[in-house]
């Protein structure tokens, strides 16, 4: 679109019919409401994540510490030969 000297004085926003108007703020409310619920749920994905992040971290020590519970014998603690395991 083009404009001229004289196309300067117009509005810059046009006359809407009200039916026209009443979709518009519709569809603005609805946009409006979608955003809200995408932060809601990006919160959620975040905190999720926070709680992913702190289990995989609590897992990976209960690994070691499960690995090194396997390692003991009585060579290495106080555990009885007995109880040591056969190889």
């Amino acid at each position: 679109m083009t404009y001229t000297a004289a196309s300067q004085t117009r509005p810059l926003i046009e006359a809407v019919e009200p039916d026209q108007m009443a979709k518009y703020v519709l569809l603005v409310s609805w946009m409006i409401k979608q955003q809200q619920l995408l932060k809601q749920q990006q919160d959620r994905l975040e905190k999720q994540q926070r709680e992913l992040d702190a289990l995989k971290e609590e897992n990976a020590q209960l690994s070691d510490e499960l690995n090194k519970l396997k390692k003991r014998s009585s060579q290495n603690s106080s555990v009885p030969p007995s109880q040591d395991l056969i190889n």
